[in-house]
């Protein structure tokens, strides 16, 4: 959308309730309370600490998480300074058409170098199974404009729902084209992201530079500080495809590994190496900060670390999003004929999570259960094996790959 266009649209649009949709900062934000006069954005010069300086937001916009009356809306804010660190305010807009003229909700919020001038807030109060269009504005400086949609409520019947699938998108391994071939589709209601959104890889490591050449990591060391984290998130989402993406429809996502590194589980991961990235804990905690900065989703109130959620679409789909990849995952037994591989105390997710999957599961009245997650749910079958483990009064099949759930 042009931004003349927008510029235009929000200098006569009249002031509106806050009755009408408020929007609030998410639980991992430091937005401020929203505003009881909406207006037009201002330029908020140099007072009270929020610096007038040059900005652009060139990592796009997206959105996620989507309820029956509330979305969570992204973007970043780029100070045009490199040596900048102060605050910067950031107007944001609702709209239920492309062109601002029926503008729902509007609220300033403020961004720094704490949070790396993500943007991210939780648009409360919408109505529900409603499309509507979003943008930010700082120093008088507009994003792109972004749609997104909330969900039908619990109780109403729906007949349908088309969304897309994708995973594991490696920079350096492959363009990243099915994102606006997902974005060109007309008739979708939201996209899953069922992880490994970055991979964690230096330069050359897991590439296809023969096919995909001048497509290099940033930066390139492999990533285990909180800048590397931040670094990559950003370069990602300055791919065109990506942004078209997250432009069209709100994404449910979830990390895998990569956002990590290779092989994560509950205590440490596969790749990784003290001597040379330092404690885990701190790389763990580095990149869970830099995902919920960088990322769409909704931040658990009470645990910074969970992922695991529910959606309904309506009573069609009752949704729900697993972590098998970190939360409660014992280290991967590497030889699948090993007797580990059956041990009846090894977990894949913790106790609670299973307990929460499996009360969802149970009480769910949606006509479609579904299961979001980032390994293979069911067994692979592809060859028979000649061992067959015997456990207690029951005969097991060996199963294939133990980065599954069988395994």
């Amino acid at each position: 959308m042009k931004r003349r266009s927008v510029i235009k649209a929000i200098s006569t649009a009249s002031i509106v309730s806050i009755s009408s949709a408020s929007i609030s900062g998410c639980g991992s934000s430091n937005a401020a309370t929203p505003d009881s006069n909406f207006s037009s954005p201002s330029n908020p010069g140099d007072q009270d600490g929020i610096a007038n300086i040059n900005v652009a937001f060139d990592h796009g916009v997206a959105s996620g998480d989507p309820l029956a009356d509330a979305v969570v809306l992204w973007t970043r804010v780029t100070p045009e300074s490199p040596t900048f660190n102060g605050s910067l305010d950031v107007d944001v807009f609702v709209a239920k058409d492309e062109l601002f003229n029926d503008i729902v909700a509007t609220s300033k919020v403020t961004t720094d170098a704490a949070r790396d001038y993500t943007v991210k807030v939780d648009a409360q109060g919408l109505q529900p199974d409603t499309w509507y269009y979003y943008f930010f504005s700082s120093n008088g400086v507009t994003s792109a404009v972004g749609r997104t949609r909330t969900f039908a409520p619990a109780n109403r019947a729906i007949d349908r729902a088309r969304f897309a699938v994708v995973s594991c998108s490696n920079w350096e391994y492959g363009l990243f084209s099915v994102y606006t071939a997902v974005a060109n589709n007309p008739d979708l209601d939201f996209v899953l992201h069922l992880g490994d959104y970055v991979y964690e890889y230096e330069n050359g490591t897991y590439a296809d530079p023969e096919n995909v050449p001048d497509r290099l990591h940033e930066p390139n060391v492999e990533m285990f500080e909180l800048a590397h984290y931040r670094t990559r998130h950003g370069q990602y989402k300055t791919d065109v495809d990506l942004q078209r993406l997250h432009q069209q429809y709100p994404m449910i996502c979830g990390w895998a590994d990569h956002e990590f590194t290779d092989n994560a589980y509950r205590d440490c991961a596969g790749n990784h190496q003290p001597e040379l990235e330092g404690d885990w804990v701190t790389r763990k905690d580095n990149a869970i900060q830099a995902y919920f900065e960088w990322m769409p989703l909704r931040a658990h109130p009470d645990d910074k670390e969970r992922i695991y959620r529910d959606f309904q679409f309506g009573d069609l789909i009752d949704l729900y999003m697993l972590d098998t990849r970190y939360e409660g995952r014992d280290l991967q037994v590497e030889d699948i004929t090993s007797d580990e591989v059956n041990d009846p105390e090894r977990t894949l997710i913790s106790a609670e999570q299973m307990t929460w999957l499996r009360d969802g599961l149970k009480n769910s009245t949606g006509q479609w259960k579904m299961i979001g997650q980032q390994v293979m749910f069911g067994q692979l079958n592809i060859a028979e094996l000649p061992n067959i483990s015997v456990v207690g009064e029951e005969t097991i099949r060996q199963g294939l790959n133990t980065d599954q759930w069988d395994g």
